[in-house]
């Protein structure tokens, strides 16, 4: 592949990481906001939905496409806008028990359902916090990689971070700082991955 068509990627990984960087985010502040949490949470879920991942998956495939790693985490950034959606409608289960609780009459078949509901919401968010983490090893991965081989520890940290739950807007913030050198390099005059 040319110098060029990595350079294109690296460009993209930092729009995309940009993006990956504010939605997720705006999904931790929404899980530590009761009741409307989930309107936040689902406004990251949108913005990583339409405006990280495509910019995301093609800057990961041509980053493996141009050798620059071994790992393709392309396929996998689809899943978080989903998992993310699982987390919001966690949290709007949760703001549902709340009201119920509130709207309710005091007894104990109402104590029971609120509390029932409450663990469907906490199930539920959990369940969407685990497709996050899922959906982030092979985008790690492959940020890791791509900073291996180019020995920039900067990225292999932002990789290592991006794995991490509620890490993982560190390592996208550190992989948009990285993004531009990372460009610069692949542009010419820097350095060149090693052999695979």
């Amino acid at each position: 592949m040319s110098q060029g068509y990595a350079k294109a990627a690296a460009e993209q990984l930092k729009e995309g990481s940009l993006w990956a960087f504010i939605s997720l985010l705006l999904a931790a502040i929404g899980a530590g906001i009761p009741v409307v949490g989930f309107l936040v949470t689902g406004v990251g879920a949108y913005l990583f939905l339409t405006r990280s991942r495509g910019s995301l998956e093609a800057s990961l495939r041509d980053l493996r496409s141009s050798g620059l790693s071994q790992y393709d985490g392309s396929g996998w950034v689809r899943y978080v806008p989903y998992a993310l959606g699982a987390v919001a409608l966690g949290e709007l289960i949760m703001a549902a028990a709340a009201l119920m609780a509130l709207a309710s009459i005091p007894g104990p078949g109402a104590l029971i359902a609120v509390i029932v509901v409450r663990e469907l919401g906490y199930a539920v968010a959990a369940l969407g916090w685990v497709g996050v983490l899922l959906a982030s090893i092979f985008p790690g991965l492959e940020v890791y990689d791509v900073g291996s081989r180019l020995n920039d520890d900067l990225l292999r940290v932002a990789g290592i971070l991006i794995i991490v739950p509620f890490a993982d807007v560190v390592g996208w913030i550190i992989t948009f700082v990285e993004a531009d050198p990372l460009a610069q390099r692949l542009g010419g005059g820097g350095q060149q991955p090693g052999p695979s």
